[in-house]
């Protein structure tokens, strides 16, 4: 089990800081090329749009999950053609009302734009959200296909690298780049990314279908929509105490320090990528487990989990805390400022990774209710320490605001598994030795061998 948990997680690790660190290098190019006042237009508004992007198909992306891979195995293409289609009409019109209403309210009331990039802006806007809304169900139903790496390498490799040679054009030309045409850029290539997800998904058929599907029963429907919209519900949540900071942040700030604020965030947002990586293997081994009843072979799993994230997680760190203000700069001279915030994430992020993998946790032992619960009270507890404490001491304030909804979220997790599963999540000095004991046996045997 714990080779298991190690060659998956160093590969889904090397995955994944692969991609974060490309896309990092985008953000560094885009912020040179734009001005810091573009810059925050920009990020406020992909920030926006990701959310938006989690109900934007109505549950159907979260659906998709579960109906692909049970589709595929029960041998049913109409049932499977049915829902694709379904859910791409859904997602288009659905993202084109939310768009035109929340994002333009949002837009007028939070970051202020100056004509003609207000109306410009709004309508790339609207294209991106449809397009990348179209994205997330290609992507969710390339993985019930089991297609992992086609649903990967879209936002990890193509979108970055797309980003980075606009910059570097525009550089080279010595030429203006305003945010509308990066953001039409933007929109242009994940549209061209969900058409191609969408056309593979549509062209896989069984041997046994040869007929065009008919379009699906109203009931078939309401199925689709009761088993998503709580996922998306809950998505909604878990994505707001992920990026919701920089959308809290429009209301008290101006485009330039949300420009800043972001950078700082998603520099501090590298120390999770060890987390994710580890949860994404443990997490089917905590449900087995619990499921069968090995509480012992259960907290020796949470242990190393937690021993490992935190291996990964100092070093990064350390780094993070040493060189703010270097690190900061690779984004431009106005960035500098943004050392403190950097600091002040860093730690946050850091009681995050030492909390130990609490959200997989809540999932496998049966607690998803207590778990939307306790999310929605950590995004209360965000936006008023983000609005209450940056309005008092600016992105310095806004930073313990946002840090403090995520050290409380994590601790009233693991609170809560303590006490009813009497699970230790929070990593110990005993899980690290016997990790530590782990790797040095195996360095070991390798080399003897």
């Amino acid at each position: 089990m714990d080779r298991t948990l190690f060659r998956g997680a160093g590969l889904s690790f090397a995955v994944r800081i692969g991609g974060v660190a490309f896309a990092l290098l985008a953000q560094i190019a885009l912020a040179r090329v734009l001005s810091t006042h573009m810059y925050g237009n920009y990020v406020y508004t992909i920030q926006l749009a990701g959310l938006l992007a989690v109900i934007g198909s109505l549950g159907f992306i979260q659906a998709a999950v579960r109906v692909i891979p049970m589709s595929n195995a029960d041998g049913d293409p109409v049932h499977r053609q049915a829902f694709i289609r379904t859910g791409i009409l859904v997602s288009v019109l659905a993202t084109t009302v939310v768009a035109a209403t929340i994002l333009g309210l949002t837009q007028v009331w939070g970051v202020s734009l100056e004509e003609p990039f207000r109306t410009a802006l709004l309508t790339v806007s609207i294209l991106l959200l449809s397009a990348l809304t179209l994205l997330r169900l290609g992507q969710e139903i390339m993985r019930g296909d089991k297609r992992v790496l086609a649903a990967q390498i879209c936002e990890q490799v193509i979108l970055p690298g797309g980003l980075l040679c606009l910059a570097g054009m525009v550089l080279a030309a010595g030429a203006d780049l305003q945010v509308s045409h990066v953001i039409a850029f933007q929109a242009v290539l994940t549209g061209a990314m969900a058409a191609t997800l969408i056309i593979m998904a549509l062209r896989r058929r069984s041997a046994v279908q040869d007929s065009t599907p008919p379009p699906p029963a109203p009931a078939g429907v309401k199925v689709w929509l009761s088993m998503g919209l709580p996922l998306a519900a809950a998505g909604l949540m878990a994505g707001f105490m992920s990026r919701g900071d920089v959308i809290v942040l429009a209301f008290i700030a101006t485009p330039e320090e949300i420009g800043i604020y972001a950078a700082a965030a998603r520099v501090a947002g590298l120390m999770i990528f060890g987390l994710a990586a580890v949860n994404t293997i443990a997490a089917p081994l905590f449900s087995e487990l619990w499921h069968t009843g090995d509480r012992a072979a259960l907290q020796s799993c949470i242990g190393s989990s937690a021993a490992l994230t935190m291996l990964i997680t100092l070093p990064v760190f350390a780094v993070l805390m040493l060189a703010p203000a270097p690190i900061m700069g690779l984004f431009g001279a106005d960035f500098i400022a943004a050392a403190p915030v950097l600091r002040v994430l860093a730690v946050g992020q850091l009681i995050n990774a030492l909390s130990g993998p609490t959200g997989p946790l809540m999932v496998a032992t049966g607690q998803s209710r207590a778990y939307a619960v306790l999310t929605l009270i950590g995004i209360l507890v965000t936006l008023g320490g983000i609005l209450g404490l940056g309005s008092l001491f600016g992105l310095f304030g806004a930073a313990c605001g946002a840090a403090l909804g995520l050290v409380w979220f994590n601790a009233s997790m693991a609170w809560r598994i303590a006490r009813r599963t009497r699970l230790r999540s929070v990593v110990s000095r005993n899980d690290v030795r016997a990790l530590v004991s782990q790797i040095m046996l195996r360095l070991r045997s390798r080399n003897r061998s």
